[in-house]
């Protein structure tokens, strides 16, 4: 067989690599981007081919013995998830962290002991990934609802800023503000479009009603109590 007749052999049937005796790094290559679980079953791996596995699938981490820090970057990069595999005593562990929540921000979740630079990347990539820090400061709070608004939902304890980033960020967040002042209630109005906020409160005071009317004179199924002036109009 012809060796580009075999390369186009191995690349539609890569678990044949087992049968090769001795395979040249480039048939070991192509088979592992077409199916990188093959590692496990690879004679005599080299560090390449654990780099060309793990750049396919980085959970295959927990597959490979002592692996280095190379291999560990390059999982982590492909999925974040596979910090999960990684040994927390490493003197890398921080650069680990860093390489896993830049890739899913999500991964924070595998970090037992979280610092606070840890938790704002986190935020700043994807707010949603407040759900899974512990006490999250307010400087944290603010910059996942900056991020995802609706992410306000998710903070046991937001602070008063924290609530009003969320508001200033999308005023529909005001939906998962419990018994919001009218501060708040003021503030959604004025931060969502034609005053929509309006239909996600469930006491909206007087002026707020009045507020949003003027803005959007369709919303009036929506006010509970109408004041006298916008009844009059």
């Amino acid at each position: 067989m012809s060796r580009e007749k075999l390369i186009t052999f191995l690349t539609e049937n890569p678990e044949y690599i087992l049968d090769l005796k001795d395979p040249d790094r480039e048939l070991r290559e192509i088979c592992l981007k077409e199916n990188p679980s093959l590692i496990e079953n690879l004679s005599a791996p080299t560090e390449d081919d654990y780099l060309d596995a793990v750049r396919e699938d980085g959970l295959l981490l927990q597959k490979i013995k002592n692996p280095s820090k190379k291999i560990i970057v390059e999982a982590l990069k492909q999925n974040g998830d596979a910090l999960e595999f990684v040994d927390s005593t490493s003197d890398n562990y921080p650069l680990f962290c860093k390489t896993a929540l830049i890739a899913d921000p999500m991964t924070i979740k595998h970090i037992e002991k979280q610092n606070k630079d840890q938790q704002m990347l986190a935020a700043k990539l994807d707010g949603l990934s407040i759900q899974h820090m512990d006490n999250p400061v307010e400087e944290v709070q603010i910059a996942a609802v900056k991020s995802h608004p609706s992410a306000i939902s998710l903070i046991e304890r937001p602070t008063s800023k924290a609530l009003e980033a969320a508001i200033i960020a999308n005023g529909l967040s005001i939906e998962f503000v419990k018994d919001p002042p009218e501060s708040l209630q003021l503030l959604a109005i004025e931060n969502s479009d034609e005053a929509q906020a309006i239909r996600y409160m469930e006491k909206p005071t007087p002026k707020v009603q009045r507020e949003a009317y003027f803005k959007n004179k369709k919303l009036l199924p929506y006010l509970p109590n109408p004041p006298e002036e916008v009844q009059l109009d």
